[in-house]
């Protein structure tokens, strides 16, 4: 049986407006796009529907080659105290809705991530929730959760060349047309 698979984003950094910068929108597209063939293909992605996780959400959308993406008030900025009754409500209904499919994205923000799973991120970080069934995801004792050193390592990536996998997602370069269609979704 195939692993259910959350991958959780915070949002990239962003500027005084509270956009999403360029060069954070371009160094995200770089990593979502190597990225896909470690942790599969989402089927939908949902997202936080305050600016700088939209265009976060956004930009992977196209790093992935448009899968649905959905906007989630539950997932906006400070609704850390309630993530954690969010989270069961979305693991029932990824059960029920998506229990044929591996793969599901969030982006989102901190605190929330820090209050239902007691880890921070950066901007742009990712981290891996994996257990057998979605309504296991947020369960402790039935999930794993990978950052992506050792995501990459659990993949089958030898350890040796985690560090150079990482590397070379940041030395990829864009196409105009990418860089085109990146700067169309910032406006």
């Amino acid at each position: 049986m195939a692993m259910k698979r959350l991958i959780i984003f915070r949002h990239g950094d962003y500027d005084i407006y509270k956009n999403l910068t360029e060069t954070c929108a371009q160094e995200l597209f770089l990593k979502v796009r190597r990225m896909k063939q470690f942790f599969g293909l989402p089927a939908a992605i949902f997202a936080s529907p305050i600016r700088r996780a939209w265009q976060t959400a956004c930009v992977i959308n196209l790093a992935l080659g448009n899968v649905p993406l959905f906007e989630k008030d539950e997932l906006r900025d400070f609704c850390a105290l309630s993530m954690p009754y969010f989270a069961k409500r979305f693991a029932a209904d990824a059960q029920k809705n998506f229990a044929a499919q591996d793969v599901l994205l969030w982006v989102t923000h901190e605190p929330s991530i820090h209050e239902l799973l007691g880890i921070s991120l950066g901007t742009s970080e990712w981290i891996v929730l994996e257990a057998p069934e979605w309504e296991m995801i947020f369960e402790p004792k039935f999930r794993k959760i990978y950052r992506s050193l050792n995501f990459l390592t659990n993949q089958g990536c030898p350890p040796n060349e985690v560090f150079h996998q990482l590397v070379a997602w940041t030395q990829d370069t864009l196409s105009d047309d990418e860089k085109q269609k990146i700067s169309s979704l910032l406006k």
